[in-house]
């Protein structure tokens, strides 16, 4: 594609495809999504706001997956030293 003077060239982000491929066609390495960080991620952000902003803290969360997304984020309120707040 050929740009003219004072143009920019549009990049699109990868596709799902290849941001879960080892290697992009660059031979950069790629985005690799996990999803048991992504989860202990979001728990520790919002767990760790309401802390600061002292809470309100839900009554029930509920976690969308198996043991290894529970235990990632039951590891993220441990790391809050929240872990007594939860009943299994």
């Amino acid at each position: 594609m050929a740009k003219t003077a004072g143009t920019r060239e549009r990049v699109e982000p990868p596709s799902p495809a290849t941001a879960a491929s080892s290697e992009s066609a660059s031979g950069a390495a790629a985005l690799i999504l996990d999803n048991f960080a992504s989860m202990h991620q979001v728990v520790q952000r919002r767990d760790l706001r309401l802390l600061e902003h002292g809470g309100p803290f839900p009554d029930l969360i509920l976690i969308d997956g198996a043991k290894g997304q529970l235990a990632s984020v039951y590891e993220a309120l441990e790391e809050l030293g929240l872990s007594n707040l939860v009943a299994f």
